[in-house]
Parts: C-alpha cells; sequence; structure tokens
C-alpha cells in the first residue's frame, strides 16, 4: 500500500535536515534549488533551520524523506521446503504471477524472473516506523523471494522479517492452491548458528542435487 507524506513540521524538516544520512551537499541542492546562496559559514543547524521554515510542497517532503529511507543492514534468510509431489515448476510460477499482480496493486515494484527451474521474485517496498519523526517513517527495502526445485520438492528462500514473512505465507496458499492436496507439506530450515556462507551454499546444494 503507497503512504504519502502531505505534511511535516518545522521541527520534523529540522530534524531531517540535521540528520547523518543528509549530506552537505543535499541540504545545499536544496537551497540551490530556490535561489537560495548560503555562506560556506553558515553552520548545518543554522541552515537546517532556516529551510524548515520555508514553505514545502508535496515533493520537498518526498526528497527529504528519501534520503532518509535508504536501509543496508542485512537480515538473514529463511529456507521452506514444499515436498508435495504433485506440484510442478509451473505451479509455483503461476502462483508467483498471481502473487506479483496483488503486489503491483499496492503500488510496490515487483518483478518475476524464471530460469529453467529456478524462479525470483525481485520486490522493492517501503516499511513504516511510526514511532520516529515524520520523515524518518518510511524505510525503503529490496528483497528477493527465490524458489527453486530440488530432489525432494521446492525450496523457497526470502529474507526474515514481519513484511516478507506475510508476502511469503501468501506465496504458500497460492502455492497450495495448486495442489491436488490442497495442503502443503512444510519444512522450515534454520541455519542461523552457521555463520560461513560457504557451508550455507555447500548444504542447499547438496539439497538440489
Amino acid at each position: 500500500m503507497r503512504h504519502a507524506l502531505y505534511y511535516a513540521s518545522d521541527k520534523a524538516v529540522s530534524d531531517a535536515l540535521n540528520n547523518h544520512r543528509i549530506k552537505n551537499e543535499q541540504l545545499d541542492e536544496l537551497f540551490t534549488s530556490r535561489g537560495i546562496i548560503l555562506s560556506l559559514k553558515t553552520s548545518r543547524k543554522n541552515r537546517a533551520s532556516y529551510f524548515s521554515r520555508l514553505n514545502h510542497d508535496y515533493f520537498d517532503y518526498e526528497l527529504i524523506a528519501s534520503k532518509l529511507s535508504s536501509s543496508s543492514a542485512r537480515e538473514r534468510n529463511t529456507t521452506v521446503s514444499i515436498s508435495n509431489s504433485d506440484l510442478e515448476i509451473d505451479d509455483v510460477e503461476a502462483a508467483m504471477s498471481e502473487l506479483l499482480q496483488d503486489l503491483s496493486k499496492a503500488d510496490n515494484e515487483v518483478k518475476l524472473n524464471r530460469n529453467g527451474n529456478k524462479i525470483k521474485l525481485m520486490l522493492d517496498y517501503t516499511v513504516f516506523d511510526t514511532t520516529k519523526s515524520e520523515l524518518s517513517q518510511a524505510t525503503r527495502k529490496s528483497a528477493e523471494i527465490d524458489v527453486e526445485l530440488s530432489s525432494e520438492g521446492f525450496l523457497i528462500r526470502s529474507p526474515e522479517n514481519d513484511e516478507i514473512n506475510k508476502i511469503r505465507s501468501e506465496l504458500l496458499d497460492k502455492i497450495a492452491a495448486k495442489s491436488k492436496d490442497t495442503q502443503l507439506d512444510l519444512s522450515e530450515i534454520e541455519l542461523t548458528a552457521i555463520d560461513d556462507p560457504h557451508k550455507i551454499t555447500d548444504f542447499f546444494q547438496y539439497l538440489i542435487d
């Protein structure tokens, strides 16, 4: 679902512009776009305070919020195995295509790519934390949900967070609708105790082979 910010208080704008994620060059661009040139001796605090008292529009809020929204924190992945024997890769692709349509309606950026027995759903989405100040509430994230056919069935790999877990559950419901059993035989694979990425890769390669 798309969330938009139509108003932010002067304090919210000032706090946002004092955030370390806003570079000095980006702050200067906000002023030059208005035809305002400030002395290099003007402190960052005074710049932010002055800009916050100007009139702002939706695009100002969007620009400032976008600078604060990027998230580089790496999330651990989780894997679910589906062992229903009647499912085909085409069934799973159809289910993922339906999910893509649902996510697209909510104004997410979604792409689907299939390469043989591997299907990748790429998603750009926004999560909100209303405990933060107005312009810092939105965090833009990217995620991939990978589905691969193995000798035992299908493996679904995805990041471990509330939003993606919800989307993965929706995908599993759609896959279940394609199965004659209507109920999936699921098992979750937990690898949090293994830090070595090579060992994790070897493990999944063993399952696929």
